[in-house]
């Protein structure tokens, strides 16, 4: 049952009115009920339970919700195994995350600049106490991709019709690395700078492969591990698998 037939089950005391299609009660907002809306729209069944998928999406909203969070609860799984074994190599001096709070601040940075963290690097030796604040784009993908060996990097969000970190990066570092949630090893990490990237791509130096993920309904562009390391645009990695 669609939110539109939720919030009208019991009319009294809403500006509701028929659904012109079907006849049941929905809000004064609403022309349609939910379904006859979706039907309207050439809603699709959803690839995981067959409830209606608004096009372009291949998923119904709960679906596409659960998912989504899956995969943010991947990824913060992967990014405390980093915090252990790969961030302590990278900056041997000290490196402090901060919380980037409310939550929607979080996305904001996220949708619109392609930020996923924030940290300072401290107890660098300078004259001054205070400390470097870099912003980092992290980038996890599944153990069972390891063979790949390219670091994805989201072009368009075609599922909203939105650019992507390659357009709308504001971030310094790019961290990719591959994970095995069973095992909570850590394979391969790696760190680019994404100004030489964006240099690179500018100079015809470094050439991605485009790929579409039908799944996410998004525009990735591939660049070969072996590509950035002889561009100079690797600042640090850790070959391997880390426990």
């Amino acid at each position: 049952m669609g939110v539109y037939e939720e919030e009208c089950m019991n009319p009294d005391g809403w500006d509701a009115h028929e659904c012109p299609q079907c006849g049941k009660y929905v809000g004064g907002k609403y022309m349609l009920c939910y379904n006859c809306y979706m039907a309207s729209v050439g809603a699709q069944p959803c690839e995981k339970c067959g409830k209606p998928a608004k096009p372009p999406y291949k998923l119904c909203y709960e679906c596409s919700t659960a998912r989504f969070k899956g995969l943010l609860d991947f990824s913060d799984r992967a990014h405390v195994k980093a915090r252990e074994v790969f961030y302590p190599m990278m900056y041997p001096t000290g490196i402090q995350f901060k919380d980037i709070t409310p939550e929607d601040q979080r996305l904001m940075l996220d949708v619109h600049c392609g930020i996923d963290r924030v940290a300072a690097i401290i107890n660098l030796g300078l004259r001054h106490e205070a400390s470097p604040t870099i912003s980092i784009q992290e980038r996890y993908s599944s153990y069972d991709h390891k063979y790949k060996q390219h670091v994805p990097i989201t072009e368009w969000k075609t599922d909203i019709n939105m650019p992507a970190e390659l357009y709308n990066g504001r971030f310094q570092i790019f961290v990719h690395a591959f994970y095995d949630d069973q095992a909570n090893t850590l394979h391969d990490p790696i760190a680019i700078s994404w100004p030489t990237v964006i240099h690179l791509l500018s100079t015809k130096r470094l050439q991605g492969h485009p790929e579409h993920n039908a799944q996410s309904n998004r525009d990735y562009m591939l660049v070969e591990y072996e590509d950035l390391r002889k561009c100079g645009a690797v600042i640090f990695e850790m070959p391997g698998v880390w426990k």
